[in-house]
């Protein structure tokens, strides 16, 4: 099938395509780190993961993305969301979990007009900030996006003497 396309548009298609591609690529990569540090080689965590990016990309092409969705997110399960970021703390990955996890905030919210997605939308809106070394430990600075910047929050303890804006 051939489509037309705006010559302007052009770049957004490729942006588009990249990420329903080489951005999978990316994730699954990320997948298999994670599981990495959990002890599994590389050809185990392949395996295991398979069966759910297979299943999942069929169901996207089947059903569409908002009846694909399932997991935390799509449950509003604050507390697995939590656990999951707080495991994930400080690595690149935790940035992609929240960036991703915005988008499938909103498309639950669509699937699930009735169910309350606020508590998540504000866990995904934290951002980290920078981090500062006190007594060769990090302790991260975070603010909410909508807050302002008075309103930083030390998280993980901090030290005395440390304020928070």
């Amino acid at each position: 099938t051939v489509y037309g396309l705006d010559s302007a548009d052009k770049v957004k298609y490729h942006a588009a395509a990249v990420l329903a591609s080489n951005a999978v690529v990316g994730l699954f990569y990320s997948a298999q780190q994670l599981l990495s540090e959990c002890g599994f080689a590389e050809e185990e965590s392949r395996k295991l993961l398979a069966p759910l990016i297979t299943e999942n990309v069929s169901s996207i092409v089947k059903n569409g993305c908002a009846k694909a969705l399932t997991g935390p997110v799509e449950r509003a399960d604050v507390q697995t969301v939590k656990n999951h970021l707080a495991a994930l703390q400080g690595s690149d990955e935790e940035a992609v979990y929240r960036s991703i996890s915005k988008k499938l905030t909103a498309l639950a919210k669509c699937r699930n007009p009735q169910r309350d997605y606020t508590a998540l939308e504000r866990i995904m809106d934290e951002k980290i900030l920078f981090s500062v070394c006190v007594s060769s430990s990090c302790t991260l600075l975070r603010k909410r996006e909508k807050g302002a910047f008075g309103s930083l929050a030390l998280s993980g303890g901090g030290e005395p003497g440390e304020t928070s804006g």
